[in-house]
């Protein structure tokens, strides 16, 4: 099996109190690390300038594109976009990422595309794995765990009439994805599925924009969508996933962008 690996980012070199570089280097050296025959790597945004501290080792190899983006930039040029000041909506703290994503998928030269952000990496076994489990399908998720190897919204459930709204549900549910949500920061399709159902970039990050592509792709009934179980990443952030201490019922009510949803897909809700 052949992968190209898309990274968003648009960090800086101290956010969330781990250096930038150190983990790109963490996430390039552990894919590196899984002895692919043939895969590539896509870094979408972000500084990633070649003049700094381990230049020598985000370079030095040939398996990774860099594609510049500028948020500000975009923004300004964009008609969805151009008159929202940055400080005012949150969503342009973390980019524009839907139109990096889809610039990964535009630019993959394989038809095995794994989108992450930019704190995820790959446990040994991973390509392994997914040898095994095959490449019979459209849109393919894996095993995600939290810093403290707790499962981080992997396989959820939205809207499902058995369970409560957003829970984990068990691997071996194959015949929910009706009632799914699929996470945003980590999603595996193959190119043409990508050209088929990309990111809608009327959104920004958290707008949401995973809910929104997830409810598109849900309703497919001609779309393969699986889950491996053995494949595993792991979140390289602790803030980002710990006691989460947010209600999406009450997000739910007050986002805008959900009540746009709520129009949208009237009968999501």
């Amino acid at each position: 099996m052949k992968f190209t690996f898309g990274i968003t980012t648009c960090a800086s070199e101290n956010e969330h109190h781990l250096q930038w570089r150190d983990r790109i280097l963490f996430i390039l050296d552990s894919i590196r690390s899984q002895n692919i025959p043939e895969y590539e790597i896509i870094i979408v945004g972000g500084p990633y300038p070649k003049n700094g501290r381990n230049a020598h080792r985000l370079h030095a190899y040939g398996d990774v594109v860099h594609i510049p983006f500028s948020d500000e930039e975009s923004w300004e040029k964009s008609k969805e976009f151009k008159d929202i000041k940055i400080n005012k909506h949150p969503g342009l703290k973390n980019g524009w990422i839907t139109k990096k994503k889809n610039l990964i998928w535009k630019n993959s030269k394989y038809n095995n595309i794994v989108m992450l952000h930019d704190y995820y990496y790959f446990l040994p076994g991973w390509y392994e794995n997914f040898k095994k489990f095959g490449d019979d399908w459209d849109f393919c998720w894996n095993v995600k765990l939290n810093y403290w190897n707790g499962r981080h919204r992997d396989w959820v459930s939205w809207d499902h009439p058995s369970y409560p709204m957003r829970s984990n549900l068990p691997y071996t549910d194959t015949n929910s994805t009706k009632y799914q949500y699929f996470d945003g920061n980590y999603t595996i399709g193959k190119k043409e599925a990508w050209e088929k159902y990309p990111w809608n970039e009327k959104y920004l990050y958290g707008m949401p924009e995973d809910l929104e592509w997830s409810f598109r792709v849900r309703k497919d009934n001609n779309l393969t969508l699986k889950f491996n179980a053995n494949s595993i990443v792991k979140h390289i952030i602790p803030r980002y996933t710990g006691d989460e201490r947010f209600s999406w019922q009450d997000e739910r009510k007050t986002t805008k962008a959900l009540e746009y949803l709520k129009k949208t897909y009237p009968e999501e809700w």
